[in-house]
């Protein structure tokens, strides 16, 4: 699709063609693909100076239109919940085996354009100094609160790993487990 040539070069063109100058020639001085000035003439015929305005509509991407209510109902269905979109795409898959399924990031499309409850925030962490080069200068130490496990209970857990080798040097969870 081409993109939208402007009122001002719309009313040049009609003029211009208007004067007699062919479609090549109007198209190189527009800098517009004669593609372009074909169905601006076109139009011209069909809705006289209504053709002026551009029709932006057509414009842009339109990524439900080419699935299936009931996948686009499937992909909506899933934003509140904590999956992601490639695991979304593999059980839309399963779920629709003869339907056309978005891609990942036609699927986060859809999402944020719904109203992504799960946003993440975009702010950037600053790391200040240089990265350790030796093993042991540094330790990295990160916690993990009230991760769920598939049996219901919920742990937490601290990892200390070495910042230059990124070797995990001891993680602890808590509370931990009975009878150990």
């Amino acid at each position: 699709m081409t993109r939208a040539i402007s009122y001002d070069r719309r009313v040049k063109i009609l003029r211009d063609r208007a004067l007699g100058k062919t479609i090549a020639v109007l198209a190189a001085e527009n800098f517009c693909s004669t593609s372009a000035v074909k169905d601006l003439l076109s139009r011209q015929k069909e809705m006289g100076k209504a053709c002026l305005v551009p029709a932006y509509v057509h414009c842009g991407k339109s990524s439900r239109a080419h699935f299936s209510p009931a996948v686009v109902e499937a992909v909506l269905a899933y934003r509140e919940r904590s999956f992601g979109a490639p695991y979304v795409n593999s059980q839309l898959g399963l779920q629709f085996p003869q339907e056309r399924i978005p891609d990942t990031r036609t699927i986060q499309r859809m999402w944020k354009k719904a109203g992504n409850p799960r946003s993440k925030s975009h702010q950037k962490t600053v790391r200040r100094g240089p990265w350790s080069k030796k093993a042991g200068e540094t330790w990295q130490i990160d916690g993990k609160e009230q991760i769920e496990l598939a049996d219901g209970s919920q742990v937490s857990w601290l990892n200390v790993a070495d910042e230059a080798s990124s070797a995990a040097l001891q993680t602890t969870v808590f509370p931990p487990a009975h009878g150990v």
